[in-house]
């Protein structure tokens, strides 16, 4: 699935005096942010009297890297069949995927509907995975009373379960001011940046990774 809109146009060599209809993408595949994309080049490519495709190369103004789109061409309109490069997959360590695998997976639903433009579902799904993540960590490695953890809220979790980061950032506020308001009805914060939330989740997930791996070190085998 692809964030497109509807646009029309002409393209020199192949339609010089009419428009072609054809939805262009507004979410770069390259780094994920909205974009206005330019037209760089085009080319239409016949295989038969009734099979012709259009591929299109577009630069954003997000991060300027070219990406192309393929469409099925057919009189004068184009019908979107694939964009290169594809959506990108999310890198979650290994370590932290065994002891959440449920904080995997929503974390990469979240980062496709990031991609693909849905904003809302992505900031209340981020915000819901990082809670996951924490509980799950205070829980299985920190050994916490589930049900006590359960009743816990985000804010207080980070407070407790991960203190550096509390006591060394304001990540905290951040997420607890952001993250909740992506899963209110009334929004207060329109004129913050997304990115901003994704910066600091991206911090929780680093200092879940580290106390992982200070926790279950990986120790080589005793050479003989």
């Amino acid at each position: 699935m692809y964030k497109t809109k509807s646009n029309s146009c002409r393209l020199s060599n192949i339609t010089p005096n009419n428009d072609i209809i054809f939805e262009i993408p507004i979410i770069c595949p390259n780094c994920g942010f909205s974009l206005q994309p330019i037209i760089v080049d085009h080319r239409l490519l016949t295989y038969s009297s009734t099979h012709r495709l259009l591929i299109i190369s577009y630069k954003g103004n997000c991060c300027s890297t070219p990406f192309y789109a393929t469409y099925e061409y057919s009189d004068l309109k184009a019908t979107l069949l694939d964009i290169f490069p594809h959506l990108k997959s999310v890198t979650i360590p290994k370590n932290i995927k065994e002891m959440s695998p449920r904080f995997a997976n929503l974390y990469e639903q979240s980062s496709t509907a990031e991609q693909n433009g849905h904003l809302e579902l992505a900031g209340s799904g981020y915000r819901n995975s990082i809670e996951i993540l924490i509980k799950d960590f205070a829980i299985k490695k920190l050994h916490a009373p589930e049900k006590d953890v359960c009743k816990m809220n985000l804010y207080d979790s980070i407070g407790k379960y991960l203190q550096e980061v509390n006591i060394e950032t304001s990540a905290a506020d951040v997420i607890r001011v952001l993250g909740n308001d992506y899963t209110h009805y009334q929004r207060n914060y329109d004129d913050i940046d997304f990115v901003v939330v994704k910066k600091y989740l991206e911090i929780f997930i680093q200092q879940v990774e580290t106390k992982l791996l200070l926790m279950e070190p990986i120790v080589p085998t005793n050479r003989q």
